[in-house]
């Protein structure tokens, strides 16, 4: 070094260390005495010197070998983020040489590790031999050498050296050369062979210290604890219904089993030898530790990590969750009663005899690239797969068929502009993120009898409980009222990005024919938005958005419809409900909702309507100082936006009329 600034002890700024340091041309530069941060070295020192005697006590380290062990855990802690604030996150080979450090060379063994070393062939030694490892060579080699310990007592540096495998550690041969190199070792070195002795005046492990002043951190929530009454709560439950606890179970996913990826399903978590779950399940794919048995369509089993799956399944899907695959060739057709004959494939148009468009009846067998097959509609793959299927009914004289007829000559002809126009793959409507997704509450709760959940189950008791109260259910027997409109329900289902499942039951408002006064409903428009933040600048109000919950079944309907509930509503299956609230679906919702909300505007919270925006509504108030001014409400559906001195007290009084989400109030985003 070109310094050395020690504290001011005379054994380190006086005497033959000054000599020596002098003669070396090495300054030495004491700090001030009895200052506040002297003691920074030595604790660090303190802590080489425990992780030094842990080395060398657990693993019965030669004395001799005292400074390459003690280099070693230099090594080790000037690659560790300390916690220091002065790192700033860092570790200290990163903060001294100015670029990320490289921990290539500590990864791959620990300190006297036994290791097979291979020597050149003009070496001395045998070509592959035995030997212990005694760190990196600093000073010898490329980056990757390292120092070995040969039988001989001897150092070596190898650049190829080798780990034990468990069927080599487990080897009684293998065992028999440890022995024998121990042994030889011991020879060599007779007393210098020994570990380092602990003594009251050296073991660091039993000196007192209570004058030291050791670190003490707060720990992580995610630490591992003797005891976590919560932890244990969850892990329990676990155990008691895996299935409850997890929705990874009956996914379909596509992953890789050597060079090939095939199509596999996800069929149960994995247990131990003593029957226990492996790992934990999380919201945060990330921190999933658990571990699950995928079943692949040739009947083979394998067992992948959660975030594996996790990232299998983000990988083949869309934006909205939808998976897609990509069709390797079509293998196979067939057409049921529905398909129109041959001689029944024309109309007259403008006194022309046209072909029939339609696809009705016609099913095609598609085999994908992860090696499946389905049977898909014939519309379907013609959406997505034009050309491949025209070529496929050409080949197989399909073209004189009325499903066919009326398009495969024309992509035929420009079969050039469609390849380049269409997407190459096919969304899978049916599933979402590798989950099944059902048309009917009766494939719903069969879904969750054959995996044995309950998540369809209670997203259905979920949304009926919200939507049951907008109904008046009547008595058997009871007749609706006179002039009122029959509808069906219909019940949407999906998954969430989180794997939650989510039902909504919407009514058949295309079953009902209501005046168009009543079909449209004005939202804020953008400029609106625009001008109202300005204004909020310009006179110093905070803005605060939220979001209304269930917001058209606050308002009542204005339509008069009922219906036959279905077998999702439990024990009122086969009654009559009048709908008294607008119910999502219905044509009239919008124009509802957006004229009760008007009305609770103007009446109960004296607000007026800008008269260049009805979705504008404003008040007068005065600020605290005194100040007169505006307050604003900008209203699109179901999401306001509030600027006002004190926006929360105006989403208090809104709240009092229509419940707005929690965790939706907050700045605008």
């Amino acid at each position: 070094p070109t310094a050395i600034i020690p504290d001011y002890a005379l054994e380190l700024t006086k005497g033959k260390f000054l000599r020596n340091a002098q003669r070396a041309q090495v300054h030495i530069l004491p700090v001030e005495p009895y200052m506040h941060n002297l003691n920074f070295a030595e604790t660090c020192i303190r802590e080489v010197l425990r992780l030094y005697h842990r080395f060398m006590i657990a693993r019965g380290i030669p004395k001799v070998l005292w400074d390459r062990c003690f280099v070693y855990c230099c090594e080790i802690r000037s690659h560790m983020a300390l916690g220091h604030y002065d790192q700033e996150g860092e570790c200290g080979a990163t903060i001294i040489h100015g670029e990320t450090a490289d921990i290539s060379h500590l990864v791959e063994f620990s300190f006297y590790d036994w290791v097979w070393f291979i020597s050149p062939k003009e070496a001395k030694y045998d070509r592959m031999m035995l030997g212990r490892w005694l760190g990196p060579s600093f000073d010898v080699g490329e980056a990757l050498t390292f120092a070995i310990l040969t039988s001989s007592a001897e150092v070596v540096h190898r650049s190829s050296v080798l780990p034990l495998s468990v069927e080599e550690r487990n080897s009684e041969e293998i065992k028999g050369l440890k022995v024998k190199f121990t042994e030889a070792i011991e020879r060599r070195l007779g007393e210098r062979a020994e570990g380092i002795v602990t003594i009251d005046d050296d073991d660091v492990f039993e000196k007192k210290m209570e004058d030291e002043k050791t670190p003490h951190f707060v720990p992580y929530e995610d630490d591992e604890m003797e005891s976590n009454p919560e932890t244990d709560l969850l892990h329990e439950l676990e155990e008691q219904n895996p299935v409850g606890h997890d929705k990874y179970i009956s996914a379909k996913v596509q992953l890789q089993r050597g060079d090939t990826v095939y199509r596999g399903t996800v069929k149960r978590r994995k247990r131990d030898h003593e029957g226990k779950l492996i790992g934990f399940s999380h919201e945060n794919p990330i921190l999933d530790t658990a571990v699950y048995e995928v079943e692949f369509e040739d009947g083979h089993v394998e067992a992948y990590y959660a975030n594996q799956i996790a990232e299998a399944i983000y990988a083949t899907v869309d934006d909205e969750g939808y998976s897609y695959s990509e069709v390797k060739e079509i293998v196979d057709h067939y057409k049921d009663g529905a398909a129109i004959r041959s001689d029944d494939g024309f109309v007259m148009l403008r006194g022309k005899r046209v072909p029939k468009r339609t696809t009705k009846g016609w099913h095609i067998c598609v085999e994908w690239k992860d090696g499946s097959t389905s049977w898909l509609d014939l519309k379907d793959v013609k959406e997505s797969n034009p050309v491949l299927l025209a070529e496929y009914a050409i080949a197989n004289k399909l073209v004189s068929e009325p499903a066919f007829r009326w398009w495969v000559p024309y992509t035929i002809k420009k079969r050039d502009r469609i390849i380049k126009a269409m997407k190459k793959r096919y969304f899978r409507k049916m599933e979402k993120f590798g989950l099944e997704l059902p048309k009917s509450v009766k494939r719903a709760l069969e879904i969750d009898q054959e995996t044995g959940t309950k998540y369809w189950q209670e997203a259905i008791r979920k949304e009926v409980g919200t939507v049951l109260p907008a109904l008046e259910v009547l008595e058997k027997g009871d007749s609706p009222p006179v002039g009122s409109t029959l509808i069906d329900f219909t019940i949407v289902f999906d998954i969430k990005m989180d794997f939650t499942r989510k039902a909504r039951i919407c009514a058949r408002g295309d079953q009902t024919d209501p005046p168009s006064s009543i079909t449209y409903a004005s939202v804020v428009t953008r400029e609106s938005v625009r001008l109202g933040f300005l204004l909020a600048a310009l006179n110093g109000l905070k803005a605060l958005s939220a979001n209304v919950a269930g917001a058209y079944l606050n308002a009542p309907c204005a339509e008069r419809v009922h219906t036959i509930l279905g077998p999702e509503f439990g024990d009122n299956e086969g009654k009559t409900a009048i709908i008294r609230k607008a119910l999502y679906g219905l044509r009239s919702a919008g124009y509802a909702w957006r004229s009760h909300c008007a009305e609770i505007m103007r009446t109960s919270l004296e607000f007026q309507q800008c008269r260049a925006d009805q979705d504008v509504w404003m008040r007068k108030a005065v600020k605290s100082n005194g100040e007169k001014y505006w307050e604003y409400v900008f209203i699109y559906t179901d999401d306001v936006i509030v600027m006002s001195e004190n926006p929360n007290q105006i989403l208090s009084e809104m709240n009092k009329h229509f419940l707005l989400k929690a965790d939706s109030i907050g700045p605008p985003t």
